[in-house]
């Protein structure tokens, strides 16, 4: 096969690519158990040039912070495995293979721990497609959230980036499509716990939504519609307080003289009279 010819084919050669010297004459005729490892076809046409990738955040081969909740400073074996799975998916995704990328997330040798290993930035795989802020990696996103493997503990995981907590505090400060949001709160998994949440200004989902200025944030009530309506969201929510002020969403609101914020809040399913009761740090009710 490697012999000359007229046919209009491209003229193959044999190159050993740990030595440059030519192979013996005899070689690749007398001797059919060549190691292949040190061959390679090469083709005298000139190669195209190589696709360009948009390079991607470095993973850290230890957790920064343990979303695990272990203070551990080199993480178990396993987890050299998720930091390599979720390299392949990102470099996949930088070079527009969608499809590609969402099959290797599926695989089995992609397990739900993938989703918590944090890059050198500190953000869990959720938290750095939000951020990449591309239809492509809004669209996994969606996948993977849908997926089994977005377990209660990832939708909980908190990024130490940015102030940003879960995914779902993530979410509100972020121009995304109305999909991820839903698709966050219509995940199995996204429990109380995971809506009583808090990130590190000690606000839970409900708390952040309220405290966005509705010019800057024109995304604000329709979250917060959202949010209210879900069959997830119980009274304890709408009393939850921050770990400081003591604040409910209804001392924002009022605070913020939003009448529209209030008035939605007034209007949720779960609204109970205990709600309205609350004290804040000032021993005030939001009346």
């Amino acid at each position: 096969s490697l012999s000359s010819s007229s046919s209009a084919e491209p003229e193959l050669i044999r190159v050993n690519t740990n030595n440059p010297q030519p192979l013996p004459s005899n070689s690749a005729s007398s001797n059919n158990n060549i190691d292949s490892s040190l061959i390679s076809r090469v083709s005298t046409n000139k190669r195209p040039p190589p696709i360009p990738t948009t390079p991607v955040p470095a993973l850290s081969n230890t957790l920064q912070r343990a979303p695990l909740n272990s203070n551990f400073t080199s993480p178990p074996p396993e987890f050299s495995v998720e930091v390599e799975c979720r390299g392949k998916i990102q470099s996949l995704l930088s070079s527009g293979n969608l499809e590609q990328a969402k099959k290797m997330f599926d695989s089995e040798a992609c397990k739900t721990k993938v989703l918590l290993v944090e890059d050198a930035n500190g953000r869990t795989f959720l938290h750095y497609l939000l951020h990449t802020g591309t239809e492509h990696s809004f669209q996994l996103a969606k996948h993977i959230i849908s997926s089994a493997k977005c377990t209660e503990e990832v939708l909980s995981a908190i990024s130490v980036q940015d102030n940003e907590g879960t995914i779902l505090h993530a979410a509100l400060g972020m121009i995304i499509p109305d999909y991820i949001f839903d698709a966050l709160l219509k995940n199995p998994h996204c429990s109380d716990s995971v809506l009583s949440a808090k990130n590190k200004n000690k606000n839970t989902v409900l708390h952040e939504i309220v405290l966005k200025d509705i010019k800057s944030n024109p995304n604000k009530l329709k979250h917060l519609r959202r949010l209210l309506q879900s069959k997830k969201f119980t009274q304890e929510l709408l009393k939850s307080q921050n770990d400081e002020t003591k604040k409910t969403a209804f001392h924002i609101v009022v605070e913020q003289t939003d009448f529209a914020a209030f008035d939605m809040l007034m209007r949720a399913p779960a609204l109970g009279a205990d709600a309205l009761k609350v004290l804040n740090g000032d021993d005030q009710t939001c009346l």
